[in-house]
């Protein structure tokens, strides 16, 4: 082998034998030094990959020092978004150099609310699709079908949800249940924690004589934890509540409505607790109380999708004539998240 061509194969060799060079740097406030590559921060939360670890998790309120290497994007609170290379300058101050501008841009690290490899996408979607089916043959005939499904789209400053769900069940051939709910829900952030929300339901329950009841909501709520892995808002305000029954007398009352959205990963994403509550009590009248809760545990499972243990709990304190005030369903799940 000729000399250039052997100090050529040794350079390739070299190269494909040195490991992977992880040039962005965090410096935490107890003074910890970590390398590796900034993934994304959003949340609260900046996501870090290292050569040692994997990906990690460290808060944002606890960084001091910041420095990557290459571009990265930058969103900030009052919407501005930048594209560059990032460093910080002193405790709490973050530097970014990009192209557009002749003088690095300083900024508040308390300003920053996200951070990607990829600009944030104007809207962000995410939700789920669970369905149950549960079929019996021989001695008792029957036939059990659950399907529900969650959309969220979300800017900066906006949060819409929609959520619908539907059950029938058949025993030799005569309907047991069938209901259905679906509502939408609004949230306007008038800053980082609170927000005003408009909320609107319809609900129907035909073992329950319940043809359909509406309701409209308006009102205030607090964002205690918005980050990838906890999650909780809770809201209270009034509402106009529409009840039309099959049997029996009708009514249209204004209440006091309140909600709570809770959940969280545990066990390093092993198992997702949740717990979503809406309740309206009439104003004239607290005998008019409904209650909806939805609770359970979600297991992720390869591509995307879930299995869910769920427990839901309805309670009409005013129901048609003959009907129960509770109705109580555990449902097993399997589901697509996205």
């Amino acid at each position: 082998m000729k000399p250039r061509f052997f100090v050529l194969f040794v350079l390739i060799s070299l190269m494909a034998t040195t490991p992977t060079v992880w040039a962005d740097e965090i410096r935490l406030k107890n003074g910890d030094r970590l390398t590796g590559e900034v993934v994304k921060m959003e949340g609260g939360e900046l996501t870090f990959k290292t050569s040692y670890a994997g990906e990690i998790t460290v808060k944002w309120g606890e960084i001091a020092e910041i420095r990557t290497e290459s571009s990265i994007h930058v969103s900030l609170s009052d919407d501005t978004s930048i594209t560059g290379i990032a460093a910080t300058t002193e405790e709490g101050k973050l530097k970014i150099d990009t192209e557009k501008f002749e003088r690095p841009l300083t900024m508040d690290l308390a300003q920053v609310e996200y951070i990607g490899r990829k600009p944030r996408p104007t809207i962000r979607v995410s939700g789920n699709v669970n369905a149950g089916l549960d079929v019996q043959r021989g001695n008792t005939d029957t036939d059990a079908y659950h399907v529900d499904a969650t959309v969220v789209a979300r800017t900066d400053k906006d949060r819409g949800t929609f959520h619908g769900e539907y059950d029938r069940e058949k025993a030799d051939g005569i309907d047991t249940a069938n209901k259905w709910l679906a509502y939408f829900d609004y949230n306007r952030f008038l800053n980082d924690r609170l927000f005003a929300f408009g909320n609107t339901t319809f609900e129907s329950d035909e073992f329950k004589n319940l043809n359909l009841r509406s309701t409209l909501s308006a009102g205030l709520g607090y964002q205690v934890f918005d980050t990838p892995k906890r999650n909780l808002d809770v809201k209270g305000g009034l509402a106009y509540v529409d009840e039309d029954f099959d049997v029996g007398e009708d009514y249209d009352y204004p209440s006091f409505t309140w909600g709570l959205n809770y959940d969280e990963w545990f066990f390093d994403k092993i198992m997702q607790f949740f717990h979503n509550h809406q309740g309206f009590i009439g104003l004239a009248d607290p005998k008019k109380t409904v209650i909806r809760t939805r609770t359970g545990l979600r297991f992720p499972l390869p591509k995307g999708f879930s299995t869910t243990l769920q427990y839901n709990w309805d309670w009409d304190n005013n129901p048609a004539p003959g009907a129960d005030r509770v109705d109580t369903r555990a449902l097993v799940l399997i589901g697509y998240n996205f």
